[in-house]
């Protein structure tokens, strides 16, 4: 999904994302298996609420691609 968003195009590699300006914050909790504790998973979506209300962090949207 971040490319599909965020990958700039013109480079010559072959894929343009829809905004080019885009800022990403990759939050990772799942293992090289996709497994994750669900306190993991909170704690990701309560850092990048935290980034936005205490650092002033412009974070607009979460992806939260989990599954298969």
């Amino acid at each position: 999904m971040a490319g599909t968003i965020g990958a700039i195009g013109n480079n010559g590699r072959g894929v343009t994302g829809i905004n080019w300006r885009s800022s990403l914050m990759s939050l990772k909790f799942l293992d090289d298996s996709n497994k994750g504790q669900t306190s993991d998973a909170v704690a990701a979506v309560n850092y990048a609420t935290m980034m936005r209300r205490d650092q002033g962090q412009n974070v607009r949207v979460l992806n939260a691609s989990w599954g298969r």
